[in-house]
């Protein structure tokens, strides 16, 4: 056998679909279905196949084991559903915006009345430097939110419909998360295919078809209906453990 046949042994064995084993070993997937179907008419291959089954010391019992832990896997039960705060963006006209700048106004002023950060006659208090440099930091705010008010006003004159997007009030939200350590011990089991991440670092997982898993469960254990197919001249489409390996999951 080639080194890409091998390859395909291998991949056939973790979860006996054709075209996909075909895929991981190497084949185009343009042709991957009809690589893998030539490859399972290969004596040569097939008992490979057999062989390595038996090396991996599996019995009908341990496959159907694996194979229904398969289709049982569902990526629900890797996501957990927690509630969190979140802040909504919500819309508000600008005359909104403006009285509620004018509110912040009047609270600094009167709160800087109280706490004495001016004298009575409105001028700067001879304290220390600490001090001064709060008054300063309170004049810069002070200008900063009356010049907004100035430019809503102005903007309100020219378009009398304008508003913003601003953040609202927190509110709790249900947001999803996958549990990645128990994905992973499911890729190591067998039980998943596939797990990538992307730029984001968010997580993509591709499991195997449950239907093909329960599909070879019931050929494992006998139970699917022995139909007759004419291109076989009417022998059974289950016939031995060869036809099974070249008829099973092609797809």
């Amino acid at each position: 056998m080639t080194a890409i046949q091998q390859r395909f042994v291998q991949e056939y064995t973790v979860d006996g679909i054709g075209a996909a084993a075909a895929v991981r070993a190497g084949y185009s997937k343009k042709t991957a279905k009809q690589k893998a179907y030539e490859l399972l008419q290969n004596e040569e291959i097939v008992n490979a196949i057999k062989e390595r089954w038996v090396s991996l010391a599996m019995t009908a019992e341990e496959a159907t084991k694996r194979l229904s832990d398969i289709a049982a896997t569902r990526l629900n039960d890797y996501i957990t559903v927690e509630e969190v705060w979140d802040t909504p963006m919500i819309k508000k006209h600008l005359s909104v915006l403006i009285a509620e700048l004018q509110l912040e106004l009047d609270i600094e002023e009167e709160v800087a009345d109280r706490t004495g950060l001016f004298d009575g006659n409105g001028e700067t208090s001879k304290k220390d430097k600490k001090l001064t440099e709060a008054q300063d930091e309170f004049f810069l705010e002070q200008a900063k939110r009356k010049r907004q008010i100035v430019r809503y006003e102005v903007e309100l004159e020219k378009n009398p419909m304008a508003y913003r997007f601003v953040k609202g009030e927190p509110i709790l939200i249900k947001k999803p998360s996958v549990n990645l350590i128990e994905l992973a011990k499911a890729q190591e089991r067998g039980n998943i295919k596939k797990i990538s991440f992307n730029e984001r670092g968010l997580p993509s997982v591709e499991g195997y078809a449950a239907d093909n898993a329960m599909q070879t469960i019931l050929k494992l254990n006998g139970k699917l209906i022995d139909r007759q197919d004419h291109t076989t001249k009417g022998e059974s489409l289950n016939k031995g453990f060869l036809d099974f390996l070249k008829k099973v999951n092609r797809a």
